[in-house]
């Protein structure tokens, strides 16, 4: 069983389901699931027995030659390079992580889950990346009669624009992994803005989970030859 504690939510993979927890569940999910048989990664990967590191979570998991593999998670966004092992992270503002469109979508009233929904081919340009002043900024929008799924759409376009920016490796070929990688309109966003071949794997929220899993197999195997 593979088991991703990240900063926000517990993602499980065991190889039939997937299953999905907030953070505050972690003394549960520990009691209950650590043992030999599970390998964690994430933020308190090391709160378990057997653990790995969130970059060779990541590499197991997308399982495909890919040049970039970029995780988006609840706290920071990981941008990893799979042929040097080098990655580089935004850890110290909110902004290109899920954190900045929950804080949006709590604004919005707008389920997050309906982000993807809103494309433009001419999206407003939001200045600030940063949760608080795009606020003020999509205040300013509103009070200027532009509607909500506009503004929804800017967001998905300046996420994209900001991540897609992080990137300081050469690359023709990205994975995106993360909850952020299930919204299509910002997928579609990042593709425009990279002009790149950009893969999503199925099940993107739970690629570190599934990684972990495929890992603790794989190590398992090893061991018992």
């Amino acid at each position: 069983m593979g088991i991703d504690v990240g900063s926000t939510h517990i993602k499980i993979a065991d190889g039939k389901s997937f299953k999905k927890y907030p953070i505050i569940k972690l003394n549960e999910i520990l009691k209950k699931y650590n043992n030999d048989d599970v390998f964690a990664t994430g933020y308190f990967r090391k709160r378990f027995k057997n653990h790995i590191t969130e970059i060779t979570a990541a590499i197991y998991g997308v399982d495909k030659e890919i040049d970039v593999i970029i995780d988006v998670g609840g706290q920071d966004t990981k941008i990893i390079n799979t042929k040097t092992l080098e990655f580089v992270m935004n850890d110290k503002c909110g902004a290109g992580t899920g954190l900045f469109l929950q804080t949006i979508a709590m604004y919005l009233n707008v389920p997050i889950e309906d982000f993807g929904k809103y494309y433009s081919k001419d999206p407003l340009k939001l200045n600030n990346t940063c949760a608080v002043f795009s606020i003020s900024e999509i205040i300013n929008y509103l009070v200027n009669g532009y509607s909500i799924k506009d503004i929804i759409a800017s967001v998905n376009y300046t996420i994209a624009k900001k991540i897609a920016n992080m990137n300081p490796y050469e690359c023709e070929t990205i994975a995106l992994i993360g909850g952020v990688a299930e919204n299509k309109a910002f997928v579609k966003y990042f593709k425009e803005v990279t002009e790149k071949d950009v893969y999503i794997p199925k099940n993107p929220q739970f690629i570190n989970a599934i990684g972990a899993r495929k890992y603790g197999i794989e190590h398992s195997a090893k061991n018992n030859l």
